[in-house]
């Protein structure tokens, strides 16, 4: 029989457009990548260089996992151009140390990541333009109790305490009436159960009274009675504890110049994340292993050169710690430069910011998922047009199959004289709309699909 008036078109039609619709799904489909994000944050006083953060990341089957890479970095700002070769650690992060000299708001820097076979994980530029910082407030200890003429204030200078470890805290007393501090009052302190305290001195000029504190539990609080010549004060309170948080030793000052300290963890932790950040940015950064070789886990610091004025020194076991300051991270106030005194750390205690906010430089992530986004455009294109064509070719064919019926039965008809057999043109119509408009939802069904999944 001539294949143009066999009816096998009607069949392989539909097959061949479902092929072509599977090919185009496939070509379509997106691939698995890695690329890097690297966060930025302001450059530190008297820095000449950036303190940035880089992630790498990889995508496999449609979902986004840190992952360990070795990774080149090239960085170019104000004709200065610094390179970097670094590897990633667990948790896919790198701190970055780019000397490029001193950027100025509104200063572009140049970035390039690359992998260790060259190929490219990010590039991009980024103006140094500082987010909002929260305000330095003091922090406060609320108390659930105070009373008496003698007022009783505390606070914390990292803002809360970390369990099994030193803490500092300051009590300041002031008359009630009159508002005016008070120099050589008496402090009693009574601590609950899980919770060492001691009161360290005299109390300074300004009515402050460094106190030494120590947890051994999550919740604890404390009792402190206060008296001043014939008149008494009482506070009582819970302290707040940050389970799981990294101590730095810090000084309450230090001399200008690097600043070296440890870092101890109180538990199995593997890294720790510190980074020394001033009142304009981010002065130093750094993830160090953690080594229990002769106790508890601890790493050594050492800073570069810090310039006067207040630092803090922040301490935590997640990347990110440090822009809300939330969870187990700690920042701990040091004063730069001075002359030291025995009061030293009265003043900056308690003044935590609420973080140090950094911003996204360049995200590889983005040109990535561009890059599938059009690629499946293009595969689900391919296979919608193969739809399209196939309803179009299978409609033609359908209405040239059925005028070849109906000439077929109608010459049955005429061979026969019988003329109730041939049809009739009403019947033949009704039963090609039919035909057609099933082949048509059934292909717009699986239009409709491919697209919804799309």
């Amino acid at each position: 029989m001539d294949w143009s008036r066999s009816r096998a078109p009607l069949v392989v039609v539909p097959f061949v457009a479902v092929i072509a619709l599977a090919l185009g799904l496939r070509i379509g489909a997106r691939d698995d990548f890695e690329a890097a994000v690297v966060r930025a944050a302001p450059q530190g006083k008297g820095q000449t260089t950036i303190a940035w953060q880089v992630m790498t990341v990889r995508e496999k089957q449609g979902v986004q996992e840190t992952t360990s890479l070795p990774i080149h970095v090239t960085a170019r700002a104000n004709g200065k151009t610094a390179t970097l070769d670094a590897t990633t650690n667990a948790d896919g992060v790198a701190e970055l140390e780019l000397a490029l000299g001193v950027i100025r708001a509104g200063d572009s820097v140049v970035l390039r990541v690359t992998d260790d076979t060259g190929r490219v994980l990010a590039e991009g530029s980024s103006v140094m333009n500082a987010p909002p910082r929260p305000a330095s407030d003091r922090h406060w200890v609320q108390p659930s109790k105070r009373e008496g003429r003698v007022g009783i204030d505390v606070t914390l200078r990292a803002g809360r305490l970390a369990p099994g470890h030193n803490g500092v805290g300051w009590v300041r007393l002031t008359d009630q009436t009159t508002h005016a501090v008070l120099k050589g009052a008496t402090l009693s302190l009574t601590p609950e159960l899980g919770l060492t305290a001691t009161a360290t001195g005299a109390s300074c000029d300004d009515g402050w009274t460094r106190i030494e504190l120590m947890p051994l539990a999550h919740v604890v609080g404390v009792t402190i009675d206060a008296r001043y010549r014939v008149d008494e004060g009482t506070w009582y309170g819970a302290l707040p504890v940050a389970a799981g948080a990294l101590v730095a030793e810090v000084p309450d000052r230090a001399h200008e110049g690097p600043l070296s300290f440890d870092i101890v963890a109180p538990g199995s932790q593997s890294a720790a994340y510190v980074e020394v950040d001033d009142d304009q940015g981010r002065v130093f950064s750094a993830v160090l292993p953690l080594n229990s070789d002769t106790g508890p886990p601890r790493a050594h610091v050492t800073t570069p050169p810090l310039a006067a004025g207040l630092v803090w020194v922040v301490t935590s076991g997640e990347p990110s710690g440090a822009e809300t300051l939330s969870g187990a991270t700690l920042a701990w106030p040091v004063r730069v430069g001075g002359e030291e005194k025995p009061c030293d750390g009265a003043t900056d205690s308690g003044f935590v910011p609420g973080g140090f906010p950094r911003w996204t430089a360049i995200d590889g992530r983005i040109a990535e998922e561009q890059r599938g986004a059009d690629k499946h455009l293009r595969g689900v294109t391919v296979g919608v047009g193969a739809l399209a064509i196939a309803a179009v070719l299978e409609t033609l064919l359908l209405l040239a199959s059925a005028r070849r019926t109906s000439r077929e039965l109608a010459q049955l008809a005429a061979d026969a004289d019988a003329p109730s057999l041939a049809p009739t043109r009403k019947r033949g119509a009704i039963d090609l709309a039919v035909a057609l408009l099933l082949l048509l939802l059934g292909l717009c069904l699986l239009a409709s699909f491919v697209m919804w999944r799309a």
